[in-house]
């Protein structure tokens, strides 16, 4: 068995410890399992088909303890964590971008749908002025964001706003544009998730569809999943993989 262990201690600053598991008993979902973990919306008019809506509920993974078995808790962490951490309007742009392409299609042939939506989310943000029109239909990808180092602070404001002309001389304005909300990872644990894929050599759709993996979330101020197996609470014998994030050892794997 290999398991992902710590340098000493486990005791470290406030930040979350994540892991993979690979059980040894190998299962496999069915698309009937997989259908039956979500509402399945016919549209009413018979053009669209069977849609598939996603939610943002609980799609923040941090510190607190969760055991990710089903599906439709893998492919929120899975998303998380590809595509979330979201901060500005070029990242949105390009999560956006990446579900279409990468996870709408393999969701559509996994649960059997025609259609795949992702929730949307208003969020503010800095823009130029001169590319906002009066055409409400305007693709956000069209704004030009302002970046930070270009923005005027007004003392004079208060709450901490901006002047509405920048350094680059360019006048600015704050709007709410709908982008989708595919949540976020703890920074401690970013990057986890893709470095387990490539490791195992695991593609994102067999670590959905699989029984045998994983996800524990859990915060090295508690390592309530630790102190479970300490305690004999978990089975280790049924574990072939445990990969976990290392704090500030860095990784190091055992046999």
């Amino acid at each position: 068995m290999k398991i992902q262990v710590r340098n000493g201690a486990w005791e470290t600053n406030s930040s979350s410890m994540h892991s993979l598991l690979i059980m040894k008993k190998r299962q496999t979902m069915t698309q009937a399992e997989i259908r039956d973990e979500f509402y399945l919306d016919e549209d009413w008019n018979k053009e669209r088909g069977n849609i598939l809506r996603l939610d943002s509920w609980d799609n923040d993974f941090g510190r607190e303890f969760r055991v990710l078995t089903s599906f439709r808790d893998k492919l929120s962490y899975a998303m998380a964590a590809m595509l979330g951490n979201c901060y500005n309007l070029k990242s949105y742009i390009k999560a956006g971008n990446e579900f279409m392409y990468t996870f709408e299609p393999m969701l559509k042939k996994l649960a059997g749908v025609d259609e795949v939506e992702m929730p949307m989310e208003s969020e503010f943000f800095r823009v130029y002025s001169d590319t906002v029109t009066d055409d409400v239909e305007q693709d956000y990808e069209t704004y030009e964001e302002v970046p930070y180092e270009d923005l005027v602070y007004d003392d004079a404001k208060e709450y901490g706003r901006y002047k509405e002309v920048c350094k680059s001389g360019r006048k600015q304005m704050g709007i709410y544009l709908e982008v989708p909300d595919f949540g976020s990872v703890d920074h401690q644990s970013t990057g986890l998730f893709q470095r387990f894929l490539r490791k195992y050599g695991i593609t994102i759709e067999e670590y959905l569809i699989r029984k045998d993996i994983v996800v524990v979330v859990d915060g090295d101020e508690t390592c309530i999943f630790g102190t479970m197996m300490d305690a004999g609470l978990v089975d280790k014998d049924a574990i072939q993989v445990l990969y976990s994030v290392s704090h500030s050892y860095g990784e190091k794997v055992k046999s």
